[in-house]
């Protein structure tokens, strides 16, 4: 296909609820990749690089002699003296959250670790991946709902009642992910076989990356519910 045979369209999504895309290892803080506001109402990223290089030469010195007896101390050290655009970034957190960072202690529950939002070129970022996952969501929602209309509100197919649900192993023949690859494959009119990523109707759609603007992330506990 050529460019030529795409067309570009721009939407605007309104989160209901929050959004939280993990970045993996590469996006884990450290207790030495941050530091708590004086209020304990942020979280600051802190180029300690940068601090040092601006220390004068003696200063630097005393403060590098420190690293081999105490390396925490060290980067704590080179934290508090942050100012200015040593701060790479400032991120709010939850009161709940903040009480659980203790980066003068051992840390509780999760050890001081953050699981940072997904970054793109060190900006917060929604993966064009995540989005077109959503778009999909809400489109077989919406397919569901006109079949449902169309057959004077019978539903399409039989779907297990939630008791059910729960009770069905989350992988394998008779598993949630094979009913709910069934669903989505009548809802769509995919093919079951060989042919299916061909004939899906959202094969060919793109979507981009969106960055998130300054101040749009929020640190705060996250609960997985698995069953």
């Amino acid at each position: 296909m050529t460019s030529a045979q795409f067309e570009s369209h721009e939407f605007v999504l309104v989160p209901l609820s929050p959004i939280h895309v993990g970045g993996g290892e590469e996006a884990k803080w450290l207790p030495e990749d941050y530091r708590l506001s004086g209020d304990r109402r942020f979280i600051e990223r802190v180029s300690v690089r940068a601090v040092l290089s601006r220390l004068d030469p003696k200063l630097r010195e005393d403060v590098i002699r420190k690293f081999d007896k105490d390396p925490q101390g060290f980067i704590r050290e080179l934290q508090k003296r942050a100012d200015g655009e040593e701060i790479v970034e400032r991120i709010s957190i939850s009161p709940q959250s903040a009480e659980d960072i203790d980066l003068d202690g051992g840390g509780r529950g999760r050890q001081n670790e953050i699981d940072g939002f997904y970054r793109s070129g060190g900006r917060p970022t929604l993966p064009g991946s995540s989005l077109k996952g959503a778009l999909r969501t809400a489109w077989l929602r919406d397919l569901w709902e006109l079949k449902v209309r169309q057959a004077d509100g019978r539903p399409p197919v039989k779907m297990p009642a939630l008791a059910e649900w729960k009770r069905m192993p989350p992988k394998g023949r008779d598993s949630r992910a094979a009913k709910a690859r069934e669903l989505e494959q009548m809802l769509l009119d995919v093919a079951s076989d060989e042919q299916a990523t061909d004939t899906d109707p959202l094969r060919d759609l793109t979507v981009a990356d969106a960055p998130l603007p300054a101040g749009a992330t929020r640190i705060d506990k996250v609960v997985s519910w698995k069953g």
